[in-house]
């Protein structure tokens, strides 16, 4: 597994590189820079807090994120999305980066739930849909771009209110 510091150190070098620029004291400054920043931003989609407040009274919730550990929980903070999730499972804590059945066999072991009793609601075709399908979880791809794909699912939304018609 590719670690968090690799992760760091190489992914705005590989960005930069067609460009042909080949620096790495600027490529550590744009990653210190966007992990610093990144998380503090709050936006979140239309609909979030409606259909939070809806999922949290019927159901138990958790994130499933590739992202850092530190980082998640200051995502959450500035979206004020605290209380809504019952566990953020992080590639980092799950020892198994999405798509990998483990990693969502781990958040299934600890929401104590099995795979015909959970759904993923995600917005990458081969990290969270994928993911979700090789952990025999239903999936539900979240399209609010409506991109154009070829995956056939059972279920894809576009809003995130539409969620509730679903469930």
């Amino acid at each position: 597994m590719i670690d968090s510091e690799f992760i760091r150190k190489e992914r705005f070098k590989k960005i930069l590189e067609p460009f042909q620029v080949h620096e790495e004291k600027l490529s550590e400054n744009i990653s210190r820079d966007y992990l610093e920043i990144c998380p503090r931003k709050g936006n979140l989609m239309p609909h979030a807090i409606e259909v939070l407040r809806y999922l949290t009274q019927n159901y138990k919730l958790a994130i499933i994120t590739n992202g850092f550990d530190e980082i998640q929980h200051q995502k959450l903070s500035a979206g004020k999305l605290n209380g809504y999730f019952e566990h953020v499972i992080t590639s980092q804590k799950a020892g198994h980066r999405k798509p990998a059945r483990e990693i969502f066999q781990y958040a299934l072991r600890s929401n104590a739930v099995e795979s015909h009793e959970a759904i993923m609601v995600g917005d990458n075709l081969i990290t969270d849909i994928g993911g979700a399908k090789n952990a025999s979880i239903d999936p539900v791809f979240f399209n609010a771009d409506k991109i154009q794909h070829s995956e056939l699912l059972v279920h894809e939304i576009h809003s995130l209110d539409e969620l509730n018609a679903i469930l």
